[in-house]
């Protein structure tokens, strides 16, 4: 194991500069902040090159397995100082971690999964959604609905900001993330045979019966103004969440959810594409 104390280590000043995003692009490195995230990377084969943490506090058990295996991540005690100035919180935890990003080509993808029965036909698309919080919890609540991948468009938040990667809890590491132009992938989709709705205030009905057992894409727009036009006018139409109350809008995050998990609820009864739920499918709550 290896430490480091000083601010002006090397590695460090690199490092520092994975907070921004010409910073990782530049180095195709991102930041991991937290135990848990940084145990859940390291489970899903991520490809973590340096776990840091205070070595001023035990390592949490957690992460105690990893650090005992042969192989792996370099694992690198640091002062609370070097912890605190590389974390982009104000109460950072006692662990860090970088990890490569990871190179992906979506039209690739999209053709691979024509080939192979081990997708379930269910994709979120993002469209200028520009808080990393809520592009974190889109990417986690994809996850937890066993979508197949998530698109981010152009104007979205950067999937490796800090602050999406804290917000997706370990999901970022569960289901494929592409950055890629919405007003390709629309179409390619289309032409792959899969269904693509844009979350609208007017529209079908959500929950009309068996409009998701076909694979199917959902577009969530940006928090103010919602899908794009010329986005929207690709799609195959639009579904509307009824509100009864008084406010305008939906969370973007929540009406994902709804939309999601509202093509769980219609494979589950009637079959859909691709991989079908499962009768147990585990149950969950909120965090």
């Amino acid at each position: 194991m290896e430490r480091i104390v000083s601010l002006q280590n090397t590695r460090v000043r690199a490092w520092r500069k994975l907070q921004t995003r010409k910073g990782r692009e530049r180095a195709g490195l991102f930041l991991l902040e937290g135990t848990h995230v940084v145990a859940e990377a390291l489970a899903a084969g991520a490809p973590v090159t340096h776990v840091l943490w205070d070595e001023t506090r035990p390592l949490p058990e957690e992460l105690a397995t990893w650090a005992r295996g042969a192989e792996g991540p370099c694992w690198v005690a640091c002062t609370p100082e070097v912890i605190a100035h590389l974390a982009t919180t104000e109460t950072p935890q006692a662990v860090l971690a970088i990890a490569r990003m990871p190179v992906r080509d979506w039209r690739q993808w999209l053709a691979e999964q024509a080939t192979t029965a081990t997708g379930r036909g269910l994709l979120l698309l993002v469209d200028a959604v520009q808080d990393p919080g809520n592009v974190g919890t889109l990417i986690r609540t994809a996850d937890a609905a066993g979508a197949d991948a998530v698109f981010l468009g152009t104007g979205t938040a950067d999937a490796y900001n800090p602050k999406t990667v804290r917000a997706t809890m370990g999901s970022l590491f569960h289901v494929p993330v592409f950055a890629a132009p919405l007003a390709d992938v629309v179409p390619a989709l289309r032409k792959a045979g899969w269904a693509v709705w844009t979350a609208a205030l007017s529209g079908c009905r959500y929950d009309d019966p068996a409009l998701y057992v076909s694979p199917t894409a959902f577009v969530v727009g940006n928090e103010g103004s919602g899908v794009s036009p010329d986005l929207a006018a690709l799609a195959d139409g639009a579904v509307t969440i009824p509100m009864p109350g008084r406010a305008e809008s939906l969370n973007v995050a929540v009406a994902a959810g709804v939309l999601l998990f509202e093509a769980v609820r219609q494979r589950g009864q009637q079959g859909g594409a691709g991989v079908p739920y499962p009768p147990d499918v585990r149950g969950g709550s909120a965090k």
